[in-house]
């Protein structure tokens, strides 16, 4: 495959913000494909096909928007455009006092209509001793308990909380 991109970043009172248009030209892409719903999935050559798009970032906020053009037609794919065609991401990492508080949330839309929206939550905090540090932690993914899949077929874990010590000396 051929990869192109093109970006633009800048700073605007101390945020970060960038905008890249990337294309990416796959020549031979392997699918399992079929002719109709009914059809048993087969392996097979999609020929070439074209992602493109747009990547827009501002602070914690982030936007991509992709397609995916292909050569051949009359056929369905399983995996390969079965692509996140719009993607909306706000990221924010806060220390409040001496708590680390990390929120992370995403709306998505895939290309064959499924959309979800994702959130993930983590708190910490560091106790430091001369050479040894200790962060106690708790980590909430998928905190909305959304069902999704991020490539066909394979559904993602629902709302999933870790908690645990990080040490280091």
């Amino acid at each position: 495959s051929d990869n192109y991109s093109l970006g633009l970043e800048t700073n605007h009172n101390n945020t970060p913000i960038a905008c890249d248009i990337f294309l990416r030209k796959v020549e031979n892409l392997i699918d399992y494909t079929r002719l109709t719903v009914n059809d048993v999935w087969q392996a097979s050559n999609l020929g070439s096909v074209d992602f493109k798009g747009i990547d827009l970032r501002a602070g914690p906020l982030s936007y991509t928007y992709m397609e995916a053009d292909r050569s051949a037609s009359g056929f369905l794919s399983k995996y390969a455009l079965d692509i996140l065609r719009h993607q909306l991401m706000f990221n924010l990492n806060r220390d409040i006092k001496t708590i680390k508080i990390g929120l992370h949330l995403s709306y998505n839309e895939r290309k064959f209509g499924e959309t979800y929206f994702i959130g993930d939550l983590s708190f910490s905090k560091t106790f430091q001793n001369k050479e040894t540090s200790v962060e106690p932690f708790i980590k909430i993914d998928n905190f909305t308990d959304t069902d999704y899949s991020e490539i066909a077929g394979v559904i993602q874990p629902g709302r999933w909380v870790q908690a645990g010590v990080k040490v280091k000396w």
